[in-house]
């Protein structure tokens, strides 16, 4: 009996120092592995979403196309920008304006796959009352600036980053807002800041003594590991109110915060590859063609093969606010040399009017050789498997396993990746020896942007999806959270600060 009680208490012992391990490891790390050791240590896949859960989602539809068949001119092409809509509309007739109401509200009942997700059928018509009542107090003309407020403000509830309306979204987005010139430490007893020889431990935030929501794991300008304050939050902050405490001393002090400002990329070319300090970084600033010439992601996916061997690279994907997902799935195949890319559980809605869309998108990106030849085919099966006379869901279940991966990847982020290149992020996280930093993602994931309509008679542009994927570490406007929070611009240099301090 002493010999098992004996047994426990190693064990006990063990698991404890593991923990102690784990906490100060952060200001421990000697070299590049004990850095993805540190941040792969916790990190699991989620179980995937079974299609029982998602039942309630599919709304049920019958067979019928959902507008006038002559209306089917208005569902537009979901590649092509239509920059002149409404320069010739001041305002229109209410009558012309509950027409276009009315239209929208049918269109997404039969090809919007997030209708049900976001809210039931008695919202939706007590929305669509509202808007027209509201169009109805105007005597004879409203001005097309206020029908487009009042579709803002009375869609509110559809919080998806892919749904737009003029290209605005009504998703209520989480910014990260940080201080990096306090550095914070942790020992046993909690996290603190030093005052010569005197440490003042951290008892609350903003009155919160969950103080580990608001420390976040950094590289200082000198690319040395430490803690800041930090938090991901809806609410603006120009400051966090922070509670010390020293043996029997208490004192509270507002710290200063700045918001996190996101990359805006705009160079022609979206690709580059260079070596700095014979480390490999790729940058890809986008994930689609913007013509037949421009051959950015073929670069970007044969960039894969050239990292695959080697022992540590960096892929920059901030202020990547995405595009098709094809780039980013070959990346991730040429990367892992697996031609099987991780499959989240997706919900398709295949409808009669997407289905039109579909073809549309097909010739114009054969005509403009948008995609490539394997994914025309895709195209060209998916086209020829569905069955246009009818509306109908389709659940796949996900299939996702976390897989070995040798070459050492840092992955760069801030609150501009998107969509596209945040399917790239889901991908990576499926690998071991993958470390993210930088800030939150924009959280563009949920749906696609595969389907757009302009309303008949105030040319407003709606930009939907027809698909909902299901992805548990990535909150809709809240985004992927990286391992290490940097919210500077300086993310590059400050990794690379880190590597070179380890490598000396």
């Amino acid at each position: 009996m002493k010999k098992k009680h004996l047994f426990h208490l190693i064990i006990c012992l063990f698991f404890l120092f593991f923990l102690i391990l784990f906490n100060f490891s952060t200001f421990q790390a000697t070299s590049v592995d004990d850095l993805f050791a540190i941040y792969n240590a916790e990190k699991s896949i989620s179980n995937p979403v079974h299609k029982s859960d998602v039942e309630q989602y599919m709304t049920p539809l019958d067979h019928a196309l959902g507008i006038p068949e002559q209306k089917l001119e208005y569902i537009a092409n979901a590649l092509e920008q239509y920059p002149d809509l409404g320069k010739n509309i001041d305002s229109i007739p209410t009558e012309a304006a509950i027409e276009d109401v009315q239209f929208l509200f049918d269109v997404l009942k039969y090809s919007y796959a997030g209708y049900s997700y976001f809210a039931t059928e008695d919202i939706w018509n007590d929305r669509e009352n509202r808007i027209t009542s509201s169009i109805e107090m105007y005597d004879t003309d409203i001005k097309r600036e206020e029908l487009f407020q009042m579709l803002c403000t009375n869609l509110d509830f559809i919080q998806d980053s892919h749904f737009k309306i003029n290209s605005y979204s009504p998703i209520v987005h989480s910014d990260f807002y940080y201080n990096d010139t306090m550095e914070i430490k942790q020992d046993s007893r909690g996290y603190y800041v030093k005052d010569g020889r005197q440490k003042w431990y951290i008892k609350s935030v903003d009155n919160h003594e969950d103080v580990e929501d608001y420390v976040k794991p950094s590289l200082n300008a000198d690319g040395k590991l430490c803690y800041y304050l930090g938090v991901l939050d809806t609410q603006s902050h120009i400051q966090l109110n922070v509670g010390f405490q020293s043996d029997n001393k208490e004192y509270k002090t507002p710290i200063k915060v700045s918001r996190s400002k996101p990359q805006i990329n705009q160079s022609e070319n979206a690709y580059s590859y260079q070596t700095i300090d014979k480390i490999p970084v790729i940058t890809m600033e986008r994930m689609y063609k913007k013509n037949s010439k421009d051959y950015s992601i073929e670069e970007f996916t044969e960039s894969a093969n050239i990292i695959s061997d080697q022992n540590l690279a960096i892929l920059d994907l901030r202020g990547n606010m995405g595009g098709q997902d094809w780039g980013p799935d070959v990346w991730f195949q040429n990367f892992t040399g697996d031609s099987q890319i991780p499959q989240l559980s997706t919900l398709k809605l295949s409808s009669k009017i997407g289905i039109h869309e579909l073809m549309e998108i097909y010739q114009t990106a054969k005509k403009h050789a948008l995609f490539p030849p394997e994914e025309l085919l895709q195209l060209e099966a998916e086209l020829s498997s569905v069955d246009p006379t009818k509306n109908r869901w389709i659940f796949t279940e996900g299939k996702m396993e976390q897989k070995k991966n040798k070459t050492k990847l840092i992955v760069l982020m801030d609150g501009n990746t998107a969509s596209a290149a945040e399917s790239l992020i889901s991908h990576l996280n499926t690998l071991k020896n993958v470390v993210f930093i930088g800030t939150n993602t924009s959280g563009c994931f949920l749906s696609n942007a595969n389907m757009k309509c302009i309303l008949p008679n105030s040319e407003i542009e709606i930009s939907y999806g027809d698909q909902l994927s299901f992805q548990d570490e990535c909150t809709e406007g809240k985004g992927f959270q990286p391992d290490i929070w940097i919210g500077g611009t300086d993310a590059l240099e400050r990794v690379l600060a880190f590597l070179k301090n380890i490598n000396d």
